[in-house]
């Protein structure tokens, strides 16, 4: 038991690290023996959690004047076309690419924001994840690593 609640934890905290992400974490314990199903849902917990924290964090710098032009600016740029144009596909495309702190603060100063971003963001992670699973358990029981 506390092994797995030490592996959890792990993975919580993989996913939730800038650039280890889920893409780290989901292979990362499931090489140190979580299950896929559990790797996903801790990693994913734990990468999910920086949409509120960035969200939160927005919000809080958003009262500061400077910082306050500047998310204006931002917002009522060329690139706001894109996110309303794209919306969802924006988060689910660049996700990936930028990894989920990037691309919720992207989102978000655009004027993503929400549940829309909850939502999208949560779907995001948990087929990122299942897919990075996959991939993972389809590796290591080519080689002959795992064996579930």
């Amino acid at each position: 038991m506390m092994e797995y609640i030490m592996l959890a934890v792990t993975a919580w905290l993989l996913g939730f690290i800038p650039y280890f992400e889920i893409y780290l974490a989901v292979p990362a314990t499931i090489a140190m023996g979580l299950d896929p199903i559990s790797s996903v849902f801790w990693a994913g917990l734990g990468n999910f959690s920086a949409v509120p924290v960035i969200l939160f964090a927005q919000k809080k710098l958003s009262h500061i004047p400077r910082i306050a032009a500047w998310l204006e600016k931002l917002t009522n740029s060329k690139y706001r076309e894109t996110i309303d144009r794209f919306g969802s596909s924006f988060v689910l495309l660049f996700t990936p690419v930028t990894g989920i702190w990037i691309a919720a603060a992207l989102a978000s100063t655009f004027g993503y924001r929400g549940a829309k971003l909850m939502i999208t963001s949560a779907f995001t992670v948990l087929l990122y994840g299942s897919l990075v699973a996959v991939a993972t358990s389809t590796g290591l029981e080519l080689i002959g690593l795992l064996n579930f």
